[in-house]
C-alpha cells in the first residue's frame, strides 16, 4: 500500500448518532453527542493507520466538532452529496434492479417514468422504493408507488389512479413504517 492510499472507515446516518444521547459527553466546548465521541474513539485506537473517514447525514451539527488543538483540521465538512438530477442517470440506476422484460413493458416504462418524477429528490427515495417493489415482485407497481409516496409524505399522487386503474389493491404493511425516520425497529 502506497503512502497515499487510505482505508476509508464510512459511518452513514451519523445524523442518528449526533442526536442519541446528545450532550452524554462533555470537553472544553461544552457538551456533547455520542458521534463525536465514536470518531474520537477510533481515532484513538486506529490514528496510526493509513485511514479516512466519511462520515455522511442530513444533520451532523458543525459546532460540536470546534477545536483549539486542531483535532479536526483534516475534517473536511460538505453538503453536496448531490442528487438524481438527469433522468437518465435516475433510469440506468433503477433498471439495475428490474426484469428486463418487466423493464421492457409499458407498465415499466410508465413506472420509470413516474418514479423519475416523484422520487428524484434523494437516492434513498429511490433506494427504499426498489426494495419495496423487489419484496412485492414487482406486484402492482404503480399502486405501490403511490401508497409509498403517501405514506412519506401524507400525500396520494394525483396520476396515481390513472395508472393504478388495473392493478390489484392491496395494503402493504412493511412501508407504514417509513417516514422522515426511515424505518423503525418494528413496523
Amino acid at each position: 500500500m502506497s503512502q497515499d492510499e487510505f482505508f476509508y472507515i464510512v459511518i452513514d446516518e451519523a445524523n442518528v448518532a449526533s442526536q442519541k444521547h446528545n450532550g452524554a459527553f462533555e470537553d472544553e466546548h461544552g457538551r456533547y453527542p455520542l458521534l463525536k465521541e465514536i470518531i474520537r474513539s477510533w481515532k484513538r485506537r486506529m490514528g496510526h493507520l493509513p485511514i479516512k473517514f466519511i462520515v455522511a447525514g442530513t444533520v451532523i451539527p458543525q459546532e460540536h466538532f470546534r477545536s483549539n488543538t486542531g483535532e479536526w483540521d483534516e475534517f473536511c465538512w460538505c453538503s453536496n452529496t448531490g442528487y438524481f438530477e438527469d433522468p437518465e442517470n435516475h433510469r440506468r440506476y433503477i433498471s439495475q434492479f428490474l426484469p428486463s422484460q418487466f423493464e421492457k413493458s409499458n407498465t415499466g416504462q410508465l413506472l420509470l417514468d413516474r418514479m423519475w418524477h416523484w422520487l428524484r429528490g434523494r437516492h434513498r427515495y429511490t433506494a427504499s422504493f426498489l426494495t419495496l417493489l423487489l419484496d412485492n415482485n414487482f406486484e402492482s407497481p404503480h399502486t405501490l408507488l403511490g401508497e409509498y409516496i403517501r405514506s412519506l409524505s401524507e400525500y396520494m399522487p394525483h396520476d396515481n389512479d390513472t395508472y393504478s386503474v388495473h392493478e390489484k389493491s392491496y395494503a402493504n404493511n412493511w412501508y407504514s413504517s417509513l417516514g422522515a425516520t426511515g424505518l423503525s425497529e418494528s413496523p
